[in-house]
């Protein structure tokens, strides 16, 4: 509007700069390289184990019959050392069968998150493997319920 009160029309708009040829400022892409397929999916790489921890684990799910032993009924696509597998505790523990429980990956994470711990009756197979004071110490101390009874000869609860 002007100071009369009439309306201005406004003129053409005009561009300032001229039009580019486009994608002229950009190098000419180059072709896509060709990459071998995989063939053979590996697992994450928090998952990578030697391949005798692997039948261990496999070991142990399957004497479990593919459930979780916590009692949750879930799959169980975890195993759980009872005994720590490290070298400075019990490294003779680390590949016998009876040291693992089958667990379903959430239950083993709320595990070792100290949020839920696993019952006592699903670790009852290594019960005997602890064979002084500090290993049954540590079993009382990790694992939650009051100490199962297992027979001698089958490794199972009674």
């Amino acid at each position: 509007m002007t100071s009369g009160g009439t309306p201005v029309k406004p003129g053409p708009l005009r561009r300032r700069t001229p039009f580019r040829a486009q994608n002229s400022h950009r190098t000419p892409a180059l072709p896509p390289v060709a990459r071998p397929a995989r063939t053979i999916r590996r697992p994450p790489k928090r998952r990578r184990q030697t391949a005798i921890m692997w039948r261990w684990r496999e070991n142990v799910i399957r004497r479990a019959g593919g459930r979780c032993e916590c009692g949750c009924g879930r799959p169980a696509d975890d195993a759980h050392h009872v005994f720590p597998k490290d070298a400075r505790h019990w490294p003779a523990l680390a590949l016998d069968p009876a040291n693992g429980v089958a667990v379903a990956r959430y239950c083993h994470a709320m595990h070792h998150a100290a949020m839920r711990r696993l019952p006592r009756a699903a670790v009852a197979r290594a019960e005997p493997l602890a064979i002084d004071d500090r290993m049954r110490a540590y079993i009382d101390r990790t694992y939650a319920g009051r100490p199962v009874r297992v027979a001698a000869t089958s490794n199972r609860p009674i």
